[in-house]
């Protein structure tokens, strides 16, 4: 390594008292009555049918797919650009942006 580049090492330590389970792992959520009688319920539930019911937020991400399978699985101009920063050592990162997307993302509790 070069005098003018810094090495920066970090360090975590694993030990358990760092691990937050997500939220909402532990819960069970019931599907709500539609108006199906209690035999239809029981019928299902005996033959172990199992149903899926789409939210609208949902509905309409899958109409992007059309969309998204277009694209490029890798944005090769991208991946160029930041290589050739990083080889040339000019590759930084803002660590309040960061944080901040850190943050939004509830990757880590503010």
């Amino acid at each position: 390594m070069s005098e003018d580049r810094r090495e920066v090492v970090a360090c975590m330590r694993i030990d358990g008292r760092n691990i937050h389970p997500a939220s909402g792992l532990n819960r069970i959520s019931r599907p709500k009555a539609t108006g199906a009688s209690t035999q239809t319920r029981e019928t299902a539930e005996v033959r172990g049918e199992d149903r899926l019911t789409l939210s609208p937020r949902a509905v309409q991400a899958r109409g992007f797919e059309p969309a998204l399978s277009v694209l490029p699985s890798v944005r090769a101009d991208l991946v160029d650009r930041l290589r050739g920063e990083i080889e040339r050592g000019e590759y930084t990162v803002d660590p309040y942006r960061l944080a901040d997307l850190l943050i939004r993302m509830r990757v880590v509790e503010p």
